[in-house]
C-alpha cells in the first residue's frame, strides 16, 4: 500500500520538527499547537490512531499547522479504512484557498483514497491538479537551488530576520518559497542554507509525483476493462451533515466558492466501489 511506511515518516517529522521550525517552548499560541502536532504524530506512529485524531483536532483552523494536521488526520482515517470522513479532511485543503500551503501528499492521498472507492473521476481530476500546481513549485524551487543568493529570496530571507512570520505573510509567494523557510534557525542564520529545504521540497515532489503515475496507471488499467464510464462516474458529494440548527451550503463541482466556516466540517458519502474484477483486483 501506498501509506505503509507513513507511521515512520510521521516518527521523523516529530523527531526534527522542532528543529527545523525553531520552536524550543510552549509560551506561544503557536508553540502550543505545535505541541499537539507533535504530540499527535507519535501516538500516530505508536498506532494510537484515536489519540492521535483527538490531538489533531486541537490544532487552531488559524495556525499554520492546521493544513498539515488535516492532512495527516486524513491519513490516520485512512489506515481505519475511514474513506468518507479522509476524503472529507482534505476537501478542507485541497482548494484554491489552501491548495499553496498543502504537501503534494495530500494531493496523492486524494487521489488513491478515489482510486480505492472507484471515484475514477475524481482520480482524473486530480492527476491533472497535481501537476498544475506541484511544477509550477518544481520550476521555483529550481531557481532557488541553482541561485540561493537571488534577490527574492534574499529579500524575504531579510523580512523573517526582521520579524516573525506566518504562511499568511508569504502572500502570492508561499508556494514559491521551501516551506516554513522563515522557522527555521539554520537558514536564518545561514540564507545558504535555503538551497537544502528548496532540495527537500522537490525530493517530497518528486517522490509523490511517481506515486501519481502509478495511479494513473491503475486508472488507465481499471478503466479500460470496467464497464463504469469515467465521464459518468460520480462517487461522491460533498455536504454538511443537517442538524435542526445547521444551514446547508452545498459545494459545487469545479466551485471555487469557499466559506471558511465550513472549513473542516465537510461529510462525504461514497457508494461503494462496483464488483468488477477490475475493482477486485486493483491495488497500489
Amino acid at each position: 500500500m501506498i501509506f505503509s511506511r507513513r507511521s515512520r515518516h510521521i516518527l521523523i517529522l516529530t523527531a526534527i520538527s522542532a528543529i527545523h521550525l525553531n520552536v524550543s517552548s510552549a509560551s506561544s499560541p503557536a508553540d502550543v499547537n505545535l505541541e499537539h502536532l507533535n504530540l499527535a504524530r507519535k501516538e500516530y506512529a505508536k498506532g494510537n490512531l484515536e489519540n492521535s485524531i483527538t490531538l489533531y483536532n486541537k490544532i487552531e483552523k488559524q495556525s499554520d499547522f492546521w493544513a498539515d494536521s488535516v492532512e495527516e488526520k486524513a491519513w490516520a482515517y485512512t489506515r481505519q479504512n475511514n474513506y468518507n470522513k479522509a476524503l472529507a479532511e482534505l476537501k478542507s485543503i485541497i482548494n484554491p484557498l489552501f491548495i499553496d500551503t498543502v504537501n503534494p501528499e495530500a494531493i496523492m492521498l486524494s487521489a488513491f483514497i478515489d482510486l480505492k472507492i472507484c471515484n475514477y473521476k475524481g482520480v482524473a481530476e486530480k492527476i491533472p491538479l497535481f501537476k498544475k500546481e506541484m511544477l509550477a513549485r518544481v520550476d521555483a524551487l529550481e531557481a532557488i537551488v541553482k541561485n540561493p543568493k537571488s534577490e527574492f529570496v534574499t529579500q524575504w530571507i531579510q523580512k523573517a530576520i526582521a520579524k516573525p512570520l506566518t504562511l499568511a505573510d508569504l502572500g502570492k509567494d508561499l508556494a514559491k518559497l521551501p516551506r516554513y523557510f522563515f522557522r527555521n534557525k539554520n537558514v536564518l542564520k545561514n540564507p545558504k542554507k535555503i538551497k537544502d529545504l528548496a532540495q527537500h521540497d522537490l525530493s517530497e515532489i518528486s517522490k509523490n509525483l511517481k506515486k501519481m503515475k502509478i495511479i494513473e496507471i491503475e486508472l488507465i488499467q481499471r478503466t479500460q476493462v470496467s464497464d463504469v464510464k469515467l465521464a459518468e462516474k460520480k462517487d461522491l458529494k460533498f455536504d454538511v451533515k443537517a442538524t435542526k440548527d445547521a444551514l446547508i451550503f452545498p459545494v459545487r463541482e469545479g466551485s471555487k466558492e469557499i466559506w471558511l466556516d465550513e472549513l473542516g466540517k465537510f461529510d462525504v458519502q461514497t457508494n461503494g466501489c462496483p464488483q468488477s474484477a477490475a475493482a477486485k483486483a486493483g491495488s497500489i
